[in-house]
């Protein structure tokens, strides 16, 4: 992958059965990330989830859940970057992605199966 180039890259990242994060993917270099969420109707526990992006400057350092100023369920301050209650079939933009070099798709709800969900970059 040539960071930084234009255009728009995909790449598949797995949330593995019994586990509740993706492998680590490279955010560095790109302007645009977001995070396509298949349905979630077999792959978990329950039929929903709250689905969070974590970040960290490498990638097999220490990633914690990235928070993101702005107003959620009616209160403002610094909250955790996520799409509560999710089941899934969707794309969200992810900004707060953009600012760490790798990320990490986090799920509230472990995997009963391995989640394939797609990330796309754009420049």
């Amino acid at each position: 992958m040539a960071f930084g180039s234009t255009g728009h890259h995909v790449q598949t990242v797995i949330v593995a059965s019994a586990t509740t994060e993706s492998s680590a993917f490279c955010c560095r270099g790109w302007n645009h990330v977001a995070l396509q969420i298949p349905a979630l109707t077999t792959q978990l526990a329950t039929a929903t989830c709250n689905v969070y992006i974590a970040g960290c400057n490498s990638e097999s350092g220490t990633f914690a859940l990235i928070r993101d100023a702005g107003t959620y369920s009616g209160g403002a301050g610094i909250y955790n970057w996520e799409v509560p209650s999710s089941t899934g079939g969707w794309i969200a933009i992810c900004p707060a992605a953009t600012r760490f070099n790798w990320c990490k798709i986090v799920l509230s709800t472990e995997a009963t199966d391995s989640l394939t969900c797609v990330v796309h970059f754009h420049n």
